[in-house]
């Protein structure tokens, strides 16, 4: 898919190395949501059942942030990121851009756990073990008598 980014980011000839980046990252993702400031463009991965990665552009490096999810108590969760790679932008090329980008998506999947009862994947900081077993929050309360 092409998209119309006229406006967004300055001509080619006139970019900074991670406005182009970010150019080149955008392309490579499906669909995402994006916030820039002068010097910090950030590209959110939007799937359609769960949440994608995140990258954060600078202009002196890239950083690949995972989803996981803080509990600031035990009924308010913060969605949130973890770093996962950082890597300078004078060390990167765009050709390594697909696969460091695939890299991070595999990470986040192996990151998921399947709740035991319902069988379905959670992110961390939505499971807990329960007699060794993962099982999701709303699991725990149904199947294993847990109060959150």
């Amino acid at each position: 898919m092409k998209w119309d980014l006229e406006g967004v980011f300055p001509p080619a000839d006139r970019r900074r190395l991670f406005e182009d980046v970010a150019y080149a990252v955008i392309a490579a993702l499906p669909a995402f949501t994006m916030r820039g400031l002068r010097d910090v463009i950030q590209i959110i991965e939007k799937l359609p059942d769960e949440r994608g990665i995140t990258v954060l552009l600078t202009p002196e490096a890239m950083e690949l942030r995972l989803p996981v999810t803080d509990w600031r108590s035990p009924y308010e969760p913060l969605e949130t990121t973890r770093l996962w790679r950082r890597v300078e932008l004078q060390a990167l090329t765009l050709d390594d851009l697909p696969h460091l980008l695939q890299t991070a998506r595999d990470a986040q999947k192996a990151a998921l756990e399947r709740c035991v009862h319902c069988g379905q994947l959670f992110p961390p900081g939505h499971v807990e073990t329960i007699k060794g077993r993962p099982c999701c929050h709303g699991c725990a309360e149904r199947h294993e008598g847990v109060v959150f």
